[in-house]
């Protein structure tokens, strides 16, 4: 009992240390490790750690690198009534299950590099200037799929962390709840093309010609390989990375909408104004569903699949009508 309890003294002291450490970096700007390691010989089965970070002006990303397999890692931070991060405190929990466990607890300062920026904006204007007919909306695609891999290489991001980890789709896939966003926009587009049949026949035509001036509309392997190209380029644009960044200083809701808004923009044709807008206002309500997707799952590869299979099916239902 008498060594149990130093145990836990020492265990408090520990936890006090690592706070003003972790605080005093965290002023300073910098990143911190802390490794946290379990021992047999002190009986412990359930080893439960908090991190309270004191006052500072910073908010962090966690970064957390296991050295085993098969432990539960549990991460929470305090947020407003809004759900915004708060930038302080912030209150880290790891839970470490069995025996000899360790792991390594990476701390990170969240801000935006100029290179991220430098993307951003690109994204943004490329978007914006398809108003004015300069169709310059690949360039936003390109900008951010490279972007994406340039950086995620130079801060040397996991791939299991990247957005694109192939080992979690199936259990992404595996939740029920998945699907049903995953097919929401596909249900989105039936509503789009139901309506448009009976009172907008117009459009059916306008977005043929539309997206027929980049993609082959008709129904082959072709036309098939062509949808899941694009769709994976610009979930990894726009939600790998445009989303995933802006969320690190915007709340959600906040980022949905500027991304979808710039995503609707970059698909806009001149054309009847009840048309073209009819047209954007889909856009961006599928463009939002992609980000809740991406963002339940943290995975490219989950939104892609369900913005191939609307972009996909509209295409079926186009050509049968056309």
């Amino acid at each position: 009992m008498f060594a149990l309890r130093r145990k836990s003294v020492a265990l408090f002291i520990l936890l006090v240390i690592t706070t003003l450490e972790l605080s005093g970096c965290a002023r300073g700007g910098s990143s911190v490790k802390v490794t946290l390691s379990e021992f047999n010989e002190y009986g412990y089965r359930r080893v439960c750690l908090f991190f309270h970070l004191l006052k500072t002006h910073h908010s962090y990303h966690v970064h957390y690198h296991s050295v085993v397999e098969d432990y539960g890692l549990h991460l929470r931070n305090i947020k407003d009534r809004t759900g915004c991060l708060l930038e302080t405190p912030i209150v880290l929990g790891m839970v470490l299950n069995g025996h000899q466990e360790k792991g390594v607890l990476m701390l990170e300062e969240s801000r935006i590099h100029t290179r991220v920026v430098l993307a951003l904006l690109v994204m943004v204007v490329a978007s914006f200037l398809n108003l004015f007919g300069l169709n310059l909306a690949g360039l936003s695609v390109i900008a951010g799929i490279l972007a994406f891999f340039v950086n995620n290489q130079i801060e040397k991001v996991p791939f299991r962390d990247s957005g694109l980890d192939l080992k979690s789709i199936r259990e992404n896939l595996s939740n029920k709840e998945i699907w049903l966003w995953i097919f929401l926009p596909l249900v989105m587009d039936i509503v789009c093309l139901g309506i448009a049949r009976l009172f907008l026949p117009v459009y059916i035509e306008f977005e043929m010609a539309r997206a027929g001036s980049f993609v082959a509309m008709e129904l082959s392997a072709v036309t098939v390989v062509q949808f899941l190209f694009f769709a994976l380029g610009e979930e990894i644009a726009w939600r790998a990375f445009f989303q995933q960044r802006l969320a690190n200083i915007l709340p959600l809701s906040t980022v949905l909408v500027i991304s979808s808004v710039l995503f609707a923009l970059g698909h806009y044709s001149t054309g009847n104004p009840v048309v073209v807008l009819y047209g954007l206002f889909f856009t961006f309500v599928n463009s939002i569903l992609y980000g809740i997707v991406f963002h339940k799952t943290k995975n490219a590869w989950v939104s892609t699949l369900s913005h191939f299979l609307a972009n996909i099916f509209s295409v079926i239902v186009m050509v049968t009508l056309v």
